[in-house]
């Protein structure tokens, strides 16, 4: 799942510490998507970081904010829960932490360039893997 999200600049090799930064990091907000109380304040005490660390350390990796490092996580577990456990699209939302579905039809389409349902229209006519 890591190594779906787009790591910056990308002449750059990930070495070993920082990929055990974001694998922890990714299990962290996965196991945390439906918790009503997860903030970057709960994210960054947990990685035993500093909120400004965190942020300073995801955005020389991924060249995202936490804010969108973590939405990316949740867009993208979406989009594998709708093809692996063909789930409703309302049901995926609230699986991984939005319950404002139009919020979510629109990330999701800023992210992917389509519609969840079109997401899923596309994956199950033989462009699966």
């Amino acid at each position: 799942f890591k190594k779906l999200i787009a790591l910056q600049p990308t002449d750059t090799h990930i070495n070993i510490a920082d990929e055990q930064f974001l694998d922890k990091l990714i299990k962290l907000v996965e196991t945390s998507l439906t918790d009503e109380d997860f903030s970057i304040k709960k994210l960054s005490q947990n990685m035993a970081m500093s909120q400004s660390s965190l942020y300073k350390r995801i955005k020389d990796l991924t060249g995202n904010s936490v804010v969108d490092f973590v939405k990316s996580v949740r867009i993208r577990r979406a989009a594998q829960l709708l093809i692996q456990q063909k789930m409703k699209i309302n049901e995926v939302a609230l699986e991984v932490g939005i319950t404002d579905q139009k919020y979510f039809r629109e990330q999701f389409r800023k992210y992917f360039g389509q519609t969840p349902s079109e997401y899923v229209k596309n994956h199950k006519t033989g462009n699966s893997r």
